[in-house]
C-alpha cells in the first residue's frame, strides 16, 4: 500500500504499472482567508441599505459612466476598508465550523451507564476531542459543539468557564458559588452531552 502527499492545488494522474490497483483521492478542504473575506463582505452588505444599491444606468458604458462609477468606488474602497467587521466574519465562520462536527464519541455509551455513580471526588475530564463555542447572550451562556447548542443559566458561567479550561477536575472542585448537588447535574449534563469523560469514579 502506497500513500502520497500532494500539494494542494496540483493536478495528478495516477497509473499502474505492471498489476491491477485501486486509486483514491482524498481532499480536505480548509478555510481560508479568502473565505474570511468573503463572510466580512456578505456581513457589510446585509447591514448596510447602501450597498444594496443598483449601479447607475449605463454603467456598462466605457465612455460616459467611467468618471461616476470610478468615483464611487473610490467611496466603497475607502468604506470597505474601514468598516469591514473582521472579527464578526471570524466568529460567523468558526460558530459554524464547530457546528458541523460530527460526534464520534470514544466510550461515550460506558459514560452513560457510570453516569449515576458520579460522586463529588470522581474525575472527569473534557473530552481532547471536543471543539466548542461559549458565549453570553442575555441572561443565558450558550455552549455549541457537537451540531448543538446548549443553554445554561448566567450564574453558571465560571463554572462552565472552570470546566472548560480545567482539564481533569473533581466536581467538588467547581467555583462559582453551585451547590454540590448542582455541581453534580452540571457535569452529568456535560458527560451525557459528549463535553466531559469520567476519568476515574
Amino acid at each position: 500500500m502506497l500513500f502520497r502527499s500532494i500539494p494542494r492545488g496540483h493536478l495528478h494522474d495516477a497509473t499502474s504499472a505492471d498489476e491491477a490497483s485501486l486509486h483514491i483521492t482524498v481532499g480536505i478542504r480548509g478555510i481560508t482567508w479568502g473565505d474570511l473575506l468573503l463572510e466580512a463582505v456578505d456581513i457589510l452588505v446585509r447591514s448596510d441599505a447602501t450597498l444594496r444599491t443598483s449601479l447607475p444606468a449605463g454603467f456598462a458604458d466605457r465612455v460616459s459612466a467611467t468618471a461616476a462609477v470610478q468615483r464611487k468606488l473610490l467611496r466603497l474602497r475607502s468604506k470597505v476598508a474601514s468598516d469591514l467587521p473582521m472579527a464578526e466574519a471570524l466568529d460567523e465562520i468558526a460558530d459554524r465550523f464547530v457546528s458541523r462536527r460530527h460526534q464520534f464519541l470514544e466510550g461515550q455509551l460506558v459514560d452513560l451507564e457510570r453516569d449515576f455513580r458520579l460522586g463529588l471526588e470522581s474525575t472527569v475530564a473534557r473530552r481532547p476531542e471536543v471543539l466548542f463555542r461559549m458565549w453570553r447572550q442575555r441572561n443565558k451562556i450558550c455552549m455549541l459543539f457537537f451540531r448543538k447548542k446548549i443553554m445554561f443559566p448566567a450564574f453558571a458561567g465560571p463554572a462552565l468557564r472552570f470546566v472548560a479550561a480545567a482539564g481533569s477536575f473533581r466536581p467538588r472542585e467547581i467555583p462559582g458559588g453551585l451547590t454540590n448537588r448542582s455541581k453534580l447535574v452540571l457535569c452529568r449534563r456535560l458527560v451525557s452531552e459528549g463535553f466531559l469523560r469520567i476519568a476515574a469514579e
